[in-house]
């Protein structure tokens, strides 16, 4: 009975498999990272949080030029063995690291319900840092500090580590529109008014595509538009490399703080 229980979920896994590859493959063609694997590695760490795990490790393996069915991941072609494995050990690699910037859920004992956070480090003991955002910043609330790795799981926080394609069109035809009123000759409504934030990690957009901003702490940024899943659009005014200042992308929400906070 055991053998017929574990074909009717591999059958499970297997069900889901053209969604995914759907999905992977639309990610690969439109985020054009600068390598395959990092986004592959993304794929992985958003499908963990909603629970995927097995599921988008299987079809990864299906469609990799040595899998069981071999599928293209839009311009990239077809994902090599070693690709797949690359992106399969960095995943493991990032689960042993207390899975930083992970949406999670905390198990409080001291309060007696579960408290939602984010794994901000982890210490060498493996206890884990948890806040109210990703990373540690001036008035930022932390959840708890040491919390038992035993008592975080995920939180199924959809598009976390790979933004819906839905925001990045609004915030393209955004940027767009700011675009036009500028060369007439004025400045967009939205940059005037717009707050500062000041980047406080840095970001290494390119791994995730030319969408993405690239930026170092003490970058100031105009916030343009923000998602739910925790990531926001917008624009880099001062940065220590010039050639920066101007550009225009995605960055997680919580690497930034407003100026003067």
């Amino acid at each position: 009975s055991s053998s017929i229980a574990v074909g009717a979920e591999k059958q499970k896994i297997r069900s889901l498999s053209p969604a995914m590859v759907a999905e992977v493959a639309d990610g690969a063609l439109s985020f054009g990272a600068t390598s395959l694997v990092p986004l592959l590695l993304n794929f992985l760490k958003e499908y963990h949080v909603q629970g995927k795990d097995e599921e988008i490790q299987a079809m990864l393996v299906d469609i990799s030029s040595a899998g069981r069915c071999p599928q293209a991941l839009g311009s990239w072609g077809v994902p090599s063995q070693n690709e797949v494995r690359a992106a399969l050990g960095a995943f493991e690699a990032w689960k042993a690291e207390g899975r930083p910037f992970m949406p999670g859920l905390y198990e409080s004992r001291t309060h007696g319900h579960t408290l939602p956070c984010f794994v901000m480090q982890q210490h060498p003991g493996g206890t884990l840092d948890l806040g109210v955002s990703p990373v540690e910043s001036t008035g930022a609330s932390i959840v708890r500090r040491r919390a038992n790795p035993k008592l975080v799981r995920p939180r199924g926080e959809q598009g976390w580590f790979v933004p819906p394609r839905e925001g990045i069109a609004s915030a393209s035809a955004t940027a767009g529109a700011d675009a036009s009123v500028a060369g007439a000759g004025g400045v967009a409504a939205a940059e005037v008014a717009g707050e500062v934030w000041r980047v406080t990690v840095d970001f290494a957009g390119q791994d995730y595509g030319p969408d993405y901003l690239v930026l170092s702490v003490g970058d100031e940024l105009q916030q343009r538009l923000q998602e739910e899943s925790g990531w926001a659009h917008g624009k880099v005014l001062r940065s220590a490399i010039t050639a920066r200042e101007g550009s225009l992308g995605w960055y997680p929400t919580g690497f930034a703080v407003l100026k003067g906070a």
